[in-house]
This record gives structure tokens, sequence and C-alpha cells, in this order.
């Protein structure tokens, strides 16, 4: 399983607006699409280790992302 742009752009959209209804509104996309790309994000993310099963809940990794300020970067900016 690998991570694509979209689960990027998606999971980063919601940690900048702080919602996936206005994450699905900035990208120009409908909400159940946001929803499927964070949920296939966690799925990447955990299948890669799976001691990272707590990612799961994309509001724990968005909080963890948030509070080291990944969405402020400018390689995640660029996204």
């Amino acid at each position: 399983m690998s991570i694509t742009l979209t689960q990027l752009r998606s999971f980063l959209a919601v940690v900048r607006t702080g919602s996936v209804t206005a994450a699905a509104d900035e990208l120009v996309v409908t909400q159940p699409s946001v929803s499927s790309a964070i949920t296939a994000l966690c799925n990447a993310i955990v299948a890669l280790d799976p001691k990272l099963h707590h990612v799961y809940e994309y509001g724990a990794l968005a909080t963890i992302f948030a509070k080291r300020g990944v969405s402020q970067h400018s390689y995640f900016r660029a996204l």
C-alpha cells in the first residue's frame, strides 16, 4: 500500500482548515472523498509500521503534525 499525493493534500488541508468539510471546500472535492483519502493514508501508515496503529484516528495524526508545524513547512505548502 502506498501513500499518494491526494492523501497528503487531503490530510494537510484538514490540518490547515481544522475540519474535513472545510478541507473539502478548499480542495473543491466532496467531504466523503477527503474522508476516504484520510482513511487510506492512515491505512498506508499502519501497513508500513503496525506499531503506529494509533494513527488510524486521523484526528490524532493531525494533532501530532499540527503540533510540529508540519503544515507550515515550505515543502508541505507546495503540495
